[in-house]
């Protein structure tokens, strides 16, 4: 993993060059946090692959952006799934903002919709296609399209992953369900407590 970091901002024609790998191989911090120290960072938008066992490396990342001091914002499953309430007490301890509402329905905004705007309301439940894999992949086949094509479609429209394996294989919408339920309810759902 590498990380380009300069507190006076980055020259756009330097990062289209040639010339970027050697101005920041000397000065590159190695990891998050020093990453977040030279940035000066405000917010972390935190990007890394799903890791559905454990929701590493993310956690970390959004656990060290909210200690030092920089709002989180992420559309990985993971952390919400495996340590919502940590994060989200870390970022209140820490008067900072934890946002992930890009980690179910593609950014439709569920998670801000009950605590901005209907926070006396209590959810007894919910249903739903809650990934957009999956309501792709049913619709192509209501029209005809076979499993291959629907996913196909999905991956052509940028929907669904290179590898969609999470989605196929149930983790996507399981994962979401997890986050939908740790939002709304206020706890880890840590994955086989609960079916999804």
């Amino acid at each position: 993993m590498d990380w380009v970091a300069d507190p006076d901002g980055l020259d756009v024609q330097v990062l289209l060059g040639d010339q970027l790998a050697a101005r920041t191989r000397a000065s590159a911090p190695h990891d998050v946090r020093g990453w977040l120290r030279l940035a000066k960072a405000d917010i972390l938008f935190e990007a890394t692959s799903l890791s559905p066992r454990d929701g590493q490396p993310a956690i970390d990342h959004i656990r060290a952006a909210l200690e030092m001091g920089a709002h989180a914002i992420t559309a990985n499953k993971g952390p919400i799934v495996h340590a919502y309430e940590e994060l989200n007490c870390l970022a209140v301890a820490n008067g900072r903002k934890f946002l992930f509402e890009s980690t179910v329905m593609d950014g439709v905004p569920i998670f801000s919709l009950f605590r901005d705007n209907l926070p006396t309301i209590h959810l007894n439940g919910f249903r739903g296609i809650l990934n957009s894999t999956t309501n792709v992949i049913l619709s192509g086949m209501e029209e005809g399209l076979s499993f291959d094509e629907s996913l196909a479609k999905a991956q052509q429209i940028g929907v669904a992953e290179t590898d969609p394996s999470n989605d196929i294989e149930g983790w996507g919408r399981s994962g979401q369900s997890r986050c939908s339920r740790s939002s709304a309810y206020g706890y880890a759902d840590t994955v086989g407590r609960n079916s999804a």
